[in-house]
Formats: C-alpha cells, sequence, structure tokens
C-alpha cells in the first residue's frame, strides 16, 4: 500500500506489514517495523498529562512474552517534574517474571534536565550521584583497555561496615 500526493510517495505499508516514509523499502535498511527517513528525522512522542512528577511519554522494551499481558522489562521515560519544561529522563528495568510491565517506578538510573546523572537515587547532589541500600557496596573503577590494559584507578565503599577502598 503507497500513500501519496501528486505522484511522491509518502507513506509505504509493504506486504510483510512493514511501515516508512520518505519513498524508502524497510526491507532495504534491516527490516525495522517502522522505517522514517530524511534530514533530521524526528520522531515525537507526546503525553497529555499535565501533573508535576507524575506524567509521562515513554517507549518501553520487551523481548519475549504471552500472548496477552505486558511483558516489557526496560523502558525509556521522560517524566514531568515542576513545570512542562522541567522534564527528567528515567531508564527503568524491571525483573519480575510476570506479566507486568515496566513503568517510571522501576527507575534504575536519571538523567535530570540540569543534566546530572542519578543511579540508585532521584536527587542528584554532584553531577554524578549514586545511592544505595544499606547492605549494598558501591563501587567505581576506571579501566584501561589499550595496550598495556588493566584497572587504572578503584574505589569501593561498603554502606553496612563503613569500609572505604581506594
Amino acid at each position: 500500500l503507497r500513500i501519496g500526493s501528486a505522484g511522491s510517495e509518502r507513506l509505504r505499508i509493504d506486504s510483510s506489514g512493514l511501515v516508512s516514509q520518505g519513498g524508502r523499502n524497510p526491507s532495504d535498511h534491516g527490516s525495522p517495523n517502522l522505517l522514517l527517513w530524511g534530514a533530521d528525522t524526528t520522531l515525537h512522542i507526546t503525553s497529555a498529562g499535565s501533573v508535576n512528577n507524575s506524567s509521562y511519554a515513554g517507549i518501553k522494551f520487551a523481548v519475549a512474552g504471552g500472548s496477552t499481558g505486558d511483558y516489557s522489562k526496560a523502558g525509556i521515560f521522560v517524566k514531568r517534574q515542576d513545570s512542562y519544561n522541567d522534564l527528567d529522563m528515567v531508564f527503568a528495568f524491571r525483573s519480575s517474571n510476570d506479566a507486568t510491565g515496566v513503568s517510571p517506578s522501576d527507575e534504575k538510573m536519571r538523567i535530570d534536565s540540569s543534566g546530572k546523572i542519578n543511579i540508585g537515587t532521584t536527587s542528584a547532589t554532584q553531577k554524578v550521584s549514586v545511592g544505595t541500600s544499606a547492605s549494598e557496596t558501591i563501587g567505581y573503577s576506571v579501566d584501561w583497555t589499550g595496550s598495556g590494559a588493566g584497572q587504572v584507578a578503584s574505589f569501593t565503599a561498603n554502606t553496612a561496615t563503613g569500609e572505604v577502598r581506594i
């Protein structure tokens, strides 16, 4: 099925159900289910929600699952904070073996509107903030992968014992 105007194709749905625009054939580009083609192409996802700290728009990912239920276990969400122009990007993962899909409440990492990165916490005090529960160890390492590969620097902190290693 090809849709166009004035002799120019605008939208195509091929015999496999693959959708494209820009006059392109999806099978020529790795056969994506949806192919957007053109200079500065943008997929625009909008949420009509307007509740601070609650409304979001997102993309969910599922690899397997039953024929019914939401088996998405990873997602990227943009969540409204204090106003419509204050948005945080939330990366969420859910590891439960059920038909309950991922949501922003399954947050694992956040990039806030000021560019701060939060892992395990929702309120960064530094450019990168890492939070953890009382029984976990926080660890960071810098590794060299070139000639003479190995660990360059390492830092760990055990929140249960208070032990810090550098």
